[in-house]
């Protein structure tokens, strides 16, 4: 009775798994998780356009979406957080994903109360979080003079961090350093500047105005952060909430391209074949109380391994090539063990 068993087993196992991956591909080519359209769910962009999967909160108590400031904006109308305690907020289900992107307008008013200056550091563009070891922060000026990096230097400026498991795990951070006492350089106040932060699975990347700021290594994806929600505008450090204009915020299930983002920055479509516009002149981010300067030329990272892009195998995404032929690895493996034991079987009878 044993053997038939064994061969059924055997000539079941690929059909059975070839059933199951293809269920996800099929889940993951219909757009995956709900509020998303053409892999992006639309946070900021006109009254009313707002997903329901985003909520508003004041004061800590949530609020109706029709509470939310809208002003006049860079494009339309734009969305006001008054750097008291309004923050938005996304469902955790929608920031589960391999591969993300959030991009946003921002005009940043830097400190709410002229009384207070130093206000203006520490606010948050966005975070996602699980606890204090398990975190994804973007901030417009972040300064902490009681940190110093290996060359006595403090965080201060543009920054943004990702924290895998605290110091034993996978902590990267990027900021602009300076000597204790002098500015470096953070986000302009008063100004649109466009804003994108892409995490592909293997690296995140902070683009300024459609080039290239910062980028660094992380192996890993703001899935495994498991953390609850996203917050736009607030952190879980007791620092300021954000005190500016947000306008045309949306966060992407996919990690835009540079081209994307150049689009992006230039009011197109980023999934459109439109050709790519001449690049403009950028611009450095600044000290607060200075203005705009020319950057230096954009800068440029090596080419890397995206997951999300077509295969040339039948166009399925490179990650699904990957889980096919582990699986085919594994049934080869499974075949082999189950014909030693069939073999063994026999020998004992």
């Amino acid at each position: 009775m044993m053997k038939p068993k064994m061969a059924l087993a055997k000539w079941l196992t690929l059909p059975l798994l070839t059933v199951l991956l293809f269920s996800g591909i099929t889940a993951s080519a219909a757009g995956g998780r709900p509020g998303y359209v053409n892999d992006k769910l639309n946070i900021i962009s006109e009254p009313g356009e707002t997903s329901e999967y985003v909520s508003f909160y004041k004061e800590g108590e949530k609020q109706d979406l029709e509470a939310l400031t809208w002003v006049d904006g860079r494009n339309g109308k734009a969305v006001q957080l008054d750097g008291i305690s309004e923050y938005l907020q996304v469902a955790g289900a929608q920031i589960k994903v391999n591969a993300f992107s959030f991009a946003t307008w921002i005009n940043w008013q830097g400190a709410k109360d002229p009384e207070t200056p130093d206000s203006l550091y520490n606010q948050r563009v966005f975070t996602i979080a699980r606890n204090q070891d398990r975190w994804f922060t973007m901030s417009p000026f972040l300064r902490d003079p009681e940190r110093v990096d290996e060359n006595g230097k403090i965080p201060n400026g543009v920054y943004w961090g990702f924290n895998m498991g605290g110091q034993n795990g996978t902590l990267v951070e990027q900021w602009n350093p300076a000597v204790d006492g002098q500015e470096s350089y953070g986000l302009p106040q008063n100004e649109w500047h466009h804003i994108a932060v892409v995490s592909t699975g293997q690296e995140i990347q902070l683009y300024i105005d459609g080039r290239l700021w910062s980028s660094d290594l992380i192996v890993t994806s703001i899935a495994e952060l498991q953390a609850p929600n996203m917050k736009i505008g607030t952190g879980i450090w007791e620092n300021p909430t954000l005190n500016a204009l947000l306008d045309d915020t949306a966060i992407y299930q996919v990690a835009l391209t540079p081209e994307q983002v150049t689009r992006l920055f230039n009011d197109l479509d980023p999934f459109s074949e439109d050709p790519l516009p001449e690049p403009t002149t950028g611009y450095v981010p600044t000290s607060p109380t200075t203005t705009t300067v020319t950057a230096p030329p954009p800068t440029t990272t090596a080419s890397r391994l995206d997951l999300n892009k077509p295969s040339p195998l039948f166009g399925v995404p490179t990650w699904a090539m990957y889980l096919i032929i582990t699986i085919l690895v594994l049934f080869v493996v499974l075949s082999i063990v189950l014909s030693i034991i069939e073999t063994r079987w026999r020998r004992k009878r």
